[in-house]
């Protein structure tokens, strides 16, 4: 990887149509069970219509996105939006919470903040944090990529 290469991760598409199609399909249900339980007809569209509205949203560009940079990653959501330098993180695994693969990562002692979050999560998960992975790119493959933006990063700091 040649020095000042920037890597961005999109969410997988297919995963995107499978949430619009399933929302599109309950909503569909719901409008069908509308004369037979009027209320669960009603909560069912509602719930459904949120659903896709958001997964809609979602589609907006650069809404959602895993961004490699030589001084860290940024990891930005519907919800979320954060960015950790390589020389806070301690290491980078491929872990499991509840049967979602992740890249799983503990802080350095420079970023020892102790916060309740990371207490629960380490308790959860053995990791202080992570990263779900939802972007078109295999596990391996990215933890090997960030293994090596880190190892870069540190020799760059160390001349």
């Amino acid at each position: 990887m040649k020095e000042g290469t920037i890597h961005i991760f999109k969410p997988r598409k297919t995963r995107v149509f499978l949430l619009l199609l399933g929302s599109l399909i309950f909503v569909s249900l719901g409008v069908y069970m509308f004369d037979k339980d009027p209320a669960l007809g009603y909560v069912s569209i509602f719930f459904f219509g949120l659903c896709f509205f958001i997964t809609c949203v979602s589609l907006y560009p650069n809404l959602s996105y895993l961004k490699l940079t030589p001084e860290g990653f940024e990891v930005k959501g519907l919800w979320t939006h954060y960015f950790r330098e390589w020389s806070e993180v301690k290491d980078f695994e491929i872990g499991y919470l509840r049967g979602t693969k992740m890249i799983c990562y503990n802080f350095t002692n420079k970023q020892q903040k102790d916060s309740k979050g990371r207490k629960f999560s380490k308790q959860l998960s053995g990791y202080e944090a992570g990263i779900i992975l939802i972007y078109d790119v295999k596990a391996k493959e990215l933890l090997a990529l960030m293994k090596e933006y880190k190892k870069q990063s540190l020799s760059l700091n160390s001349n």
